[in-house]
């Protein structure tokens, strides 16, 4: 649900239209209302769907970035948090205190249509705060826990080929896309329209890809 989601919006946010009836915009968008909506979304994708201004503020669980001012010596300090953990929810906790939100245009207006089986003013956030589609849920933790151990050498060999093709579609830099990606939304919060840090971060970075880049104030 996190890829549909953001995919789906990407390629509207690039000027993409449905022009058939079953071409992959319509495949696409079937399926992510099919399984649950965008309320269904995990907290990553809702976190950037928030941005954008397809979804509510006030349908994230809370994500306090005053945990960081915390002492370190405490279990609970983010900087104990394994570092993909770590990096990630920096800026995540960053873009929920700022509760930012990108300019409201006409394709933002038929995103919240497309993404939401019933008028977005009628969404209950307070329910999709703690919704996942199953295709997204991990198994229960007490599963986990217990059976784990015993299946973590078959498991290696089985998606040991899933891991090699993972690598090469994300062109070896692994998790740290998903981290980037917060990092220069982050980023984008604070800097934009006037500076050229968002271009010399990464200068491959495609400039249809930033939905800010309109903004004149």
């Amino acid at each position: 649900m996190f890829s549909s989601c953001v995919k789906y919006v990407t390629l509207r946010l690039l000027g993409e239209v449905q022009k058939e009836e079953h071409d992959g915009l319509a495949k696409g968008r079937a399926w992510i209302l099919s399984h649950g909506t965008a309320t269904a979304a995990s907290q990553w994708a809702k976190i950037l769907l928030s941005v954008i201004g397809v979804y509510d503020w006030s349908g994230n669980n809370p994500i306090i970035p005053e945990l960081w001012l915390l002492r370190r010596f405490l279990p609970i300090h983010p900087g104990r948090f394994w570092c993909f953990t770590r990096i990630t929810y920096m800026s995540i906790a960053f873009l929920y205190a700022k509760r930012f939100v990108g300019p409201i245009t006409p394709t933002i207006l038929a995103l919240r249509k497309e993404l939401h089986s019933s008028p977005y003013e009628k969404v209950d956030w307070s329910k999709a705060r703690n919704t996942c589609a199953k295709v997204c849920s991990y198994l229960p933790l007490f599963q986990m826990i217990i059976f784990t151990p015993f299946t973590k050498c078959t498991e290696f060999t089985k998606y040991h080929k899933l891991r090699i093709i993972t690598r090469y579609d994300f062109l070896y830099t692994f998790s740290y896309t998903l981290s980037k990606l917060y990092s220069l939304h982050s980023l984008m919060v604070v800097l934009f329209p006037h500076s050229t840090m968002i271009k010399e971060n990464h200068p491959t970075y495609h400039p249809t890809y930033n939905p800010f880049n309109h903004v004149t104030n």
